[in-house]
């Protein structure tokens, strides 16, 4: 598949993703310069599929954390 032109991959990797994949696929942005690069596409899949921080829960978790006797301040 690396010899393949980048048009070809973007369309193998859309066509592997399913109907899951396509839905997700249509619902993102591409700009004229994007749309058949697969640099891009696997970037903006990444970003959709990597978990949002939750800040509020990694404040709590930090301020209720207790210091074990074994554990130094370092």
């Amino acid at each position: 598949m690396s010899k393949a032109s980048e048009k070809e991959q973007c369309a193998a990797f859309r066509y592997v993703i399913g109907q899951d994949g396509q839905d997700i696929y249509n619902t993102m942005k591409f700009t004229e310069a994007q749309t058949d690069k697969i640099d891009v596409l696997f970037a903006k899949f990444d970003e959709y599929c990597e978990p949002r921080r939750n800040t509020i829960m990694e404040r709590y978790k930090f301020n209720t954390r207790v210091q074990r006797d074994d554990e130094t301040a370092d």
